[in-house]
């Protein structure tokens, strides 16, 4: 009988050894999660709908998990298209689609449901998001929505309109009727809008509320005026996505400090570039130096009225925001400033050569309380940093810097305490609608 060599048997095992180091998969390790990539949606009746299901990581082997058809209102076949079957994930591969088919009709009905479950999964393990709801939302029947849930403005800025929308034009007379309730207070307190009704006439699609806002002198919390639609009985239109609105009245009288700036864009002679200029309209900063992130935000360096010892700080000026904010206090003549390439710390010059590197963290408002009263502190948390506690600063915010470190966490949770009662919450580093790494400081308004 032929023996095998030695030498091939030992070159094999430090191949596989050699892989198993590189991937950093170990003999024991745990299968991969085989799971829906969200756990509902909704679509009209005219549209297919593309549904994705992943894995948690790429596999060595073959995956395979079964889906079916599990529940719902709708009736397969009648309402829509769609076969049990089984997924097959290729090695290496992370996604995979089905594709439900809606059956569009002329008959108007309700709203209905399709409920699809992943089961016995082959390689992997079936994580959290294993069933599926798709709603059909019946294009036949004519809805009546707000075009979005929520909106604000500074209560200088007055009236404030919301548009209310049919979602196609109808042959017969509409009327639906809102009511309004919220945290602000009207018949010209904080606002003035009596409760009333809409009425499309035939062919008609868009209407318009008219909030009228009452400008004060006082420093107050930010404010909410909610709208909300409701049909008489009789009525054969339905309430679409969205069948109330909120609207926030954004106090602007401001703390005692109210940093403001102006910004200009001029057209450079490069194409497709301008020129920002900023500068400020308050004798309290002196600008030095200007830094702008990848989300939009503005970093200042402010060398204060009389460039003295501290007197220096960082301000900022989130993008969409009217307030600037100043994030970092007690430098001396801060100069020119950037940030570091991966957009976490900010580098400073200072007056000597000296060089502050700055991690960026985040700054919180709390919007629906005044945070000067009730001995208001937050305690936040972090994997990095441990315990910090900050007190309001004048502009209204709480500021933490230092949390953008190497070893962070992009999830961090805070405690707010305010007149003898705690809440919770859970906060995330980084500019909003970023994936992966966070970057640049946050700006969040929470609600108490």
């Amino acid at each position: 009988m032929k023996r095998s060599k030695p030498y091939l048997w030992v070159g094999g095992l430090v191949f596989f050894y050699a892989y198993l180091a590189f991937t950093g998969k170990g003999l024991c390790q745990s299968l991969p999660q085989v799971e829906f990539v969200i756990s509902e949606d909704r679509g009209t009746e005219a549209s297919p709908k593309v549904i994705e299901i992943q894995l948690s990581e790429p596999w060595l082997t073959e995956v395979q998990v079964e889906y079916k058809i599990s529940g719902g209102t709708a009736v397969r076949g009648e309402d829509f298209v769609l076969d049990d079957g089984w997924l097959t994930f290729s090695p290496g591969e992370t996604k995979k689609s089905i594709m439900i088919q809606p059956i569009d009709d002329e008959v108007k009905e309700e709203d209905e449901t399709v409920l699809i479950t992943l089961s016995n999964p082959i390689n992997a393990v079936l994580g959290a998001k294993k069933t599926f709801t798709y709603t059909l939302f019946d294009d036949d029947t004519v809805t009546v929505s707000f075009d979005a849930p929520i909106s604000s403005n500074f209560e200088s800025v007055s009236p404030a309109v919301l548009e209310v929308a049919l979602s196609r034009a109808a042959q017969e007379t509409i009327a639906v009727h809102y009511t309004v309730s919220g945290t602000a207070i009207g018949n010209g307190v904080d606002y003035t809008l009596p409760e009333g009704t809409l009425t499309f006439a035939p062919g008609e699609t868009k209407k318009k509320i008219i909030i009228d806002i009452t400008d004060d002198a006082l420093l107050e919390p930010d404010k909410t005026v909610a709208v909300t639609l409701v049909f008489p009985e009789n009525s054969e239109a339905r309430l679409g996505k969205f069948s109330s609105h909120t609207y926030w009245i954004l106090d602007d009288d401001g703390p005692p400090e109210n940093i403001v700036l102006f910004k200009q864009e001029v057209e450079a002679f490069e194409p497709g570039k301008k020129l920002v200029i900023i500068g400020p309209k308050t004798l309290t900063v002196n600008p030095r130096g200007m830094v702008l992130d990848k989300y939009g935000n503005i970093y200042i360096s402010d060398q204060g009225p009389n460039r003295g010892e501290d007197e220096g700080s960082i301000l900022m000026w989130p993008k969409g925001r009217q307030r600037v904010l100043r994030i970092i206090t007690g430098l001396t003549r801060p100069g020119d400033v950037e940030l570091s390439p991966d957009q976490k710390t900010l580098i400073v010059a200072g007056p000597k050569g000296d060089v502050y590197r700055i991690p960026l963290g985040l700054s919180l408002r709390l919007a629906n309380i005044d945070p000067l009263s009730g001995n208001t502190r937050v305690h936040l948390f972090s994997q990095a940093t441990g315990e910090m506690v900050a007190k309001v600063s004048p502009d209204g915010y709480f500021h933490f810097t230092g949390l953008l470190l190497p070893n962070q966490q992009g999830e961090i949770y805070a405690d707010v305490e305010h007149a003898g009662k705690t809440k919770r919450f859970q906060l995330r580093l980084g500019q909003p609608g970023e994936t992966g790494e966070p970057y640049g400081h946050a700006v969040l308004d929470l609600n108490f």
